[in-house]
């Protein structure tokens, strides 16, 4: 008998040792008294360090009040709540970490008293599969959730399982009135018979006729209405099911869009009627597979059976270099890769015969003996679609361009005038010695026409003017003096410039004739005050007095209020701010003081170099204002006051400031600076240099900013009036610039 005791614990034992789970008992006080080698693997101690300690050792201390009182209300004879169940807690190993755990435990009562036995596994591997399986579980369903288009899915009997936003607001249902219903409910009667057929073939292992094709049908909407749809279809099998689902746009739009197209044209309607969609095949060999739709002979203009695609589509066009379209699709044919990873980098469009194509490729996969994959691709003529939206963004621009004009019609007109003496001065420029042209002086004409036209949307004008700059730049970089041929292009392209303005005055005629437009006498609104005090005036003054007070009262009543003028600038500084993707706030002060539009067109002209640098350069976007503990909106201030017979005015933001050592740095880098010229500079000094040829603190140049020429050509005109500019910065709290001209 004891042999067989014996052998039985040998047995036991044995069981124990080669067993990967940990296999650990103990007595009724909670001590340790067997330990194997899988619970030697799984907590990190050594048999011999555990046996007769408690068990807590290995049990994490918010879990330790409940194991003391298990052992307790166990050995007082109560019922065991957790023996004979399989619990998921935690395990503390040697080194002091945590990991889930998967434990069973039982019990027994000998002659000895009362026996505790626990079989552990580490279930890690298993909690960060389920973690990853919720994650990706969590992702497909923000995806689902999020997408515009109708995500659909349902089982082998065609019952709704899923039903995204996006169904929602195609079909008209909401989530719940749906699940569990036969996809019926949103399918055309007529088509109810061939789907059931589809439904039955899948599940009977037969192979799709639509998976994986995007299709044009039409669904029903909760109200009975049918409407166009695009339906991409996808299956797959799961251990106990089918499943498929269908991703539905909405094409009703599109539709009506071609619809309308072709009643306006029975060109068009005669193209659509008989082009329709290219769809060819190729192989690895590149050649155009024998059979391909009679569109593809209409876009391609010719025989193209087994002719090599790539040469067909893309050679001689202006679309990525065919031998790098072999490159990646060799990658599918060598089963290297995989078409949904290399599509990104393929042509979408190509312009061939006059035609915009876009450009969609499908994997297909040959059945047989013979399997092999073939690509489709598939051609779509949209080139009605481009031309309508290129339509739509001219009229957009053409209708911003007229509300600009219209709210501001004086000020565009002096623009005009501006204009005209700009042309003018670059021309005269040019009729010098081809050596002894004033480049700054061109870049200071170029860069205020650019900047004029982009504050009343003349896009056109303003890219053609920037296009110059480019030319400039080169010449300035590479120090060349102009000869008779450069100088001869600059007068043609100012020309052009002109010619270009001209054709948006035919377009504005209907707002602004010519004979408003051309006329150089300025129309002034006088209130009845003045009169009757210009009246009062002439009555009392005699002699040689008279004709000098008339003229002060005249000149008085020739001046105009600024704010017109102020209000063009804040619309000019709030789209720039759009586009830089900042926020602005314009405040006005001294809206009221009158002043010489006549005297000063010059100044106005190119003050809008001085908004334009503080939007630019000055305001931070919102996220670094927020950072730096500012408001989120920048501010921006424009000042006028008449102080001691001066115009001052104020251009104000409260944003980065002006960094001397920056400026400093840049100006010895471009050589503007000698070493020795810059230590005898202080700091007021070295903030003008933001006003010399060529200074910019930006790295590269835009449409906005970076070529050096608004500030330089401010200070220009401001010293041609006799007055002044100043600029005042703080840095991390802003910049003010002031410029005095004096009221003659």
């Amino acid at each position: 008998m004891k042999e067989l005791v014996k052998d039985s614990e040998l047995r036991f034992k044995s069981i124990m040792d080669s067993a990967n789970d940990a296999i650990i008992s103990g007595d009724q006080e909670g001590r340790i008294l067997s330990w194997n080698k899988g619970a030697e693997g799984l907590f990190g101690y050594r048999k011999e360090e555990v046996l007769g300690k408690l068990l807590t050792l290995f049990i994490p201390e918010r879990y330790r009040e409940a194991h003391n009182q298990g052992i307790r209300r166990m050995s007082e004879g109560h019922k065991a709540q957790a023996i004979g169940l399989t619990l998921e807690v935690h395990g503390l190993h040697r080194d002091g970490t945590e990991f889930p755990i998967e434990l069973s435990l039982s019990t027994w009562q000998s002659e000895e008293g009362r026996f505790y036995g626990g079989i552990i596994r580490d279930i890690s591997l298993r909690k960060k599969a389920e973690a990853a399986k919720r994650e990706a579980d969590l992702r497909f369903r923000a995806i689902i959730a999020s997408a515009n288009d109708a995500i659909i899915t349902a089982d082998s009997e065609g019952q709704i399982t899923t039903w995204n936003t996006g169904a929602e607001s195609v079909f008209k249902y909401r989530e719940e009135e749906v699940l569990g219903k036969n996809l019926r409910m949103i399918i055309p009667e007529r088509y109810h018979e061939a789907h059931n057929q589809g439904i039955e073939r899948m599940n009977a292992g037969g192979a799709p006729r639509a998976i994986g094709t995007t299709v044009e049908l039409h669904g029903v909407r909760k109200n009975g209405s049918e409407f166009p749809i695009e339906l991409s279809l996808a299956g797959w099998k799961t251990e106990n099911d089918a499943q498929y689902s269908g991703i539905i746009r909405d094409i009703t739009e599109r539709k009506g869009l071609e619809s309308k197209v072709a009643e306006r044209s029975q060109a068009i309607k005669e193209l659509m009627d008989n082009s329709g969609q290219g769809f060819l095949t190729f192989e690895q060999d590149y050649k155009i597979g024998s059979e391909y739709s009679k569109a593809c002979h209409s876009f391609l203009g010719s025989e193209i059976a087994q002719k090599d695609v790539l040469t067909t589509l893309f050679e001689g066009t202006q679309s990525k270099d065919p031998s790098a379209i072999r490159e990646l699709l060799d990658l599918i044919f060598a089963d290297i890769s995989n078409l949904s990873l290399v599509e990104e980098l393929l042509p979408k469009e190509l312009k061939i015969n006059q035609r915009i194509l876009e450009l969609e490729y499908r994997p297909i996969q040959t059945t047989g003996d013979n399997s092999r994959v073939k690509i489709m691709l598939i051609l779509t003529d949209v080139t009605l679609q481009k031309q309508l939206a290129q339509q739509i963004k001219l009229d957009e621009e053409r209708k911003e361009i007229i509300v600009k004009v219209a709210t501001d019609k004086d000020g565009f007109i002096h623009f005009l005038h501006e204009l005209e003496q700009q042309f003018d001065g670059v021309l005269s420029m040019l009729q010098v010695e081809p050596t002894q042209v004033d480049l700054d002086g061109l870049f200071r004409s170029f860069h205020t026409i650019k900047g004029g036209a982009a504050s009343y949307a003349l896009k056109d004008l303003s890219q053609k003017a920037h296009a110059i700059e480019n030319q400039l730049t080169e010449f300035k970089n590479n120090q060349e003096l102009l000869n008779v041929e450069q100088c001869s292009s600059l007068a043609q392209q100012t020309q052009q410039l002109r010619e270009i303005l001209q054709k948006v005055l035919i377009d504005l005629n209907e707002i602004l004739p010519a004979e408003e437009r051309n006329s150089r006498e300025s129309v002034f609104k006088v209130s009845q005050p003045k009169l009757e005090k210009l009246e009062s005036r002439l009555a009392q003054l005699l002699g040689d007095r008279y004709s000098l007070e008339v003229k002060k009262e005249i000149a008085r009543l020739r001046k105009q209020p600024i704010a017109p003028l102020f209000k063009k600038y804040a619309i000019a500084a709030e789209e720039l701010a759009v586009k830089l993707g900042k926020e602005i706030q314009v405040k006005f002060e001294g809206m009221e003081v009158d002043v010489s539009f006549e005297h000063l067109d010059p100044l106005f002209s190119v003050l809008i170099h001085l908004i334009r640098n503080s939007v630019d350069h000055g305001l931070e976007t919102p996220d670094l204002r927020v950072m730096l503990g500012k408001q989120r909106v920048g501010q921006l201030t424009l000042k006028a006051s008449l102080e001691e017979n001066s115009l001052k005015l104020l251009v104000t933001d409260d944003g980065a400031g002006i960094d001397p050592a920056r400026l400093l740095q840049i100006a010895l880098e471009n050589k503007i600076l000698l070493p020795e010229e810059a230590s005898q500079l202080d700091a007021a000094a070295i903030l003008k240099l933001i006003f010399a040829p060529g200074f910019s603190t930006k790295e590269s140049v835009s449409m906005v900013s970076g070529r050096g020429v608004g500030m330089d050509a401010v200070k220009v005109v401001v010293e041609e009036l006799g007055g002044e500019l100043k600029v005042d910065s703080v840095l991390d709290q802003g910049t003010c610039f002031e410029i005095s001209i004096p009221q003659n």
